[in-house]
């Protein structure tokens, strides 16, 4: 199974409603899977099939203490993670990395396998 094949799955992209960045990311990401977007004013979803998150900062939502540990850190990273059944998230430490880092998954990674990023791939820009 290739990365575009599981972003064809997302059926909801999660994001935080302070968080215009990532709902222009989130566009993007619903033009490759016809997904709905859904604007959250929680900071903490559940993970499920089809339910995509994209975030940064202190717009975090999954429950992930090592995430939340780097997000407390200051240091600059992208989390990118999808698994088979569409669930996943684009996780940042800073704002500015969340669309260039979604159209580089859409340009650049569709093609690649699934098994690459259904545990997660963390990324230290430089």
């Amino acid at each position: 199974m290739k990365v575009s094949d599981a972003i064809s799955l997302i059926q909801d992209i999660y994001i935080h409603e302070s968080s215009k960045v990532a709902g222009t990311a989130a566009h993007e990401l619903r033009q490759a899977s016809d997904a709905k977007i859904v604007i959250s004013e929680t900071s903490k979803i559940q993970e499920k099939a089809g339910l995509f998150s994209i975030s940064s900062g202190s717009e975090f939502l999954f429950n992930d203490t090592k995430l939340t540990e780097l997000l407390h850190s200051n240091e600059a990273f992208i989390f990118f993670q999808i698994k088979e059944n569409g669930s996943g998230q684009v996780v940042t430490s800073h704002k500015h990395f969340v669309y260039a880092y979604i159209k580089y998954i859409l340009e650049n990674l569709a093609d690649q396998d699934i098994n690459n990023f259904k545990d997660g791939k963390m990324i230290k820009p430089s």
